[in-house]
């Protein structure tokens, strides 16, 4: 865009402004519940989408959407301009632009083509960001369900654990109570028993 905005200024390019955009409107995140399995395929799936956006193809600035270095008829592009200057040849670059009959015209107009290039594969590159941050944040209200899920079968199965115990723990008190009772009849019993042998 800035190589777009120095030809503007300086009256050497016209372009009509870009077309408004609508706003996106928010949409509602549907959420679901997945398998382990299915959610580590999920998640594995997501990682690789989320890490071509690391391949060094996508950062290459010579070459976006297939625009690479194209050398117009003459060799001349703006990055070979934009190299002879960096080689420390400001003062020989026009020279050498005559000297293999250059329309600067060419060049400035291929600069703003490449500029235009940048722009569309920059906006790629961010439409492929948001689409990965709308994905992960669709994954983590999912994933924020099903722990939520999961949350509440633990809590039941403790609940279940605790009132188990509860019961068995009631069992053994009357159990207890019973054993006790029992000793204490058989005793009283036995007891009686001896004292009727002893007549």
């Amino acid at each position: 865009m800035k190589i777009t905005e120095m030809l503007v200024r300086l009256g050497l390019l016209q372009t009509a402004p870009p077309p408004a955009q609508a706003p996106a409107e928010d949409a509602a995140i549907p959420t679901r519940v997945v398998s382990l399995r299915e959610l580590t395929g999920e998640i594995d799936e997501e990682k690789r989408s989320a890490e071509r956006l690391f391949d060094p193809e996508a950062w290459d600035l010579r070459d976006h959407d297939g625009f690479g270095d194209n050398p117009l008829p003459h060799g001349w592009t703006s990055l070979k301009v934009m190299e002879a200057l960096r080689d420390g040849q400001p003062a020989k670059v026009l020279e050498q632009l005559k000297a293999h009959s250059v329309d600067v015209h060419d060049v400035l107009e291929e600069a703003h083509r490449r500029d235009q290039a940048l722009d569309a594969h920059e906006a790629h590159l961010q439409q492929q960001v948001k689409q990965l941050e709308a994905e992960a944040q669709r994954r983590r209200s999912s994933l924020e369900a099903e722990i939520a899920q999961k949350q509440q079968l633990l809590r039941d199965l403790e609940g279940s654990v605790t009132r188990a115990r509860a019961r068995v723990q009631e069992w053994l008190d009357r159990k207890h109570g019973l054993e006790d009772e029992l000793e204490g009849a058989m005793k009283h019993l036995a007891e009686n028993l001896q004292k009727e042998d002893a007549k």
